[in-house]
């Protein structure tokens, strides 16, 4: 099984994006455009399957640290969304909301 095609809204300057992945992907772009934060997502992914999606992301820092952050605070209706399309079809998906008080 391998990973055909990522979709992340939501996690830290990836607002929007949807990459086809081939067997060799390659990332180039300018300082701040995102590259580590997919590196990020991977690792993410990797580790939610091994231990728990909670686990995971309290590792790296909590729900509201891989959120969008704007000036005054989070953007209103921030969610964290990965969907993923793997070999032999289904398309997996995670979307966390951070708690309101």
């Amino acid at each position: 099984m391998r990973f055909t095609e990522l979709t992340v809204k939501g996690y830290r300057s990836l607002v929007d994006i949807t990459l086809p992945l081939h067997p060799l992907s390659v990332m180039v772009g300018p300082n701040g455009c995102g590259k580590t934060s997919l590196l990020e997502v991977f690792l993410l992914l990797r580790e939610a399957t091994q231990e728990n999606l909670a686990s995971a992301i309290e590792k790296h820092g909590g729900l509201n640290a891989l959120l969008p952050f704007a000036a005054n605070g989070w953007k209103k209706g921030s969610a964290l969304t990965l969907r993923f399309a793997v070999t032999g079809g289904g398309l997996p998906r995670f979307a966390l909301h951070p708690l309101t008080h």
